[in-house]
This record gives structure tokens, sequence and C-alpha cells, in this order.
């Protein structure tokens, strides 16, 4: 447990069936944290997922 507020960051809809990706922001310090990928039961390569997606295309999800 972090001692200080944490937002947990998502789209409103996941990004595959079997991917999506979440964002975490540390509300006191007003600093980005991280990101986390979750992978489904149906995930069998780290070519599922899509080449085109970069770090813009993630923040603009997350908005």
């Amino acid at each position: 447990m972090l001692p200080y507020p944490v937002v947990e960051i998502k789209g409103t809809q996941p990004i595959g069936n079997d991917f999506d990706l979440y964002g975490y922001v540390d509300v006191d310090h007003q600093s980005w944290l991280g990101t986390s990928a979750i992978f489904g039961s149906n995930f069998h390569s780290i070519n599922q997922v899509p080449r085109e997606l970069t770090k813009e295309d993630i923040k603009d999800l997350m908005r």
C-alpha cells in the first residue's frame, strides 16, 4: 500500500478481447507512476498487441 493517493486510469472500452492497458498517477506529487498491461486467457503472443500502438495512443485512450 502506498502512503499517498493513486488514481488508476483506463479507457472506457478494452483495447482488445485479451489485452488492455491501465495507467497510474500519483495525485499528491502530480506525477505519472506507470502503466500495466492485462493479458486475457486467450492471449498467446506479444504479437497480438497492435504494432501501431504508441504512448500517445495510450494517453488518448486514458482520457
